[in-house]
């Protein structure tokens, strides 16, 4: 698996913008919007995950998603370029499914 934890990881530190405006206008309802929120935690869902994974955050700040993995994870910063991800992602793809190559677009140099 490849994943990216957004904007719902750990939503109790950092809230999406959106969220955070909305709580401006209804500052009573956070109790309910925070507990709304915590059912789409990937944190919640990650014990079922028994595959490896390659998850691209920043390690410290999901140290609680990679702990509650099962499988092998290896968390990777991403450099904010499809095309430098993915050269090191389509590799590691190729790998998990026991291909010698990975198939990228013909314009990217390797």
């Amino acid at each position: 698996m490849v994943a990216t934890p957004g904007s719902f990881y750990n939503c109790g530190q950092q809230l999406p913008d959106e969220v955070e405006d909305y709580l401006r206008q209804f500052p009573e309802k956070r109790q309910s919007v925070m507990r709304t929120l915590s059912y789409f935690d990937p944190v919640c869902f990650a014990p079922d995950v028994h595959s490896e994974t390659l998850l691209w955050a920043d390690s410290k700040k999901a140290t609680l998603l990679t702990k509650a993995l099962s499988g092998q994870t290896e968390v990777r910063c991403s450099e904010y370029s499809t095309y430098k991800d993915g050269l090191y992602q389509q590799p590691w793809i190729a790998k998990q499914f026991g291909f010698a190559q990975a198939i990228v677009p013909t314009n990217w140099p390797t």
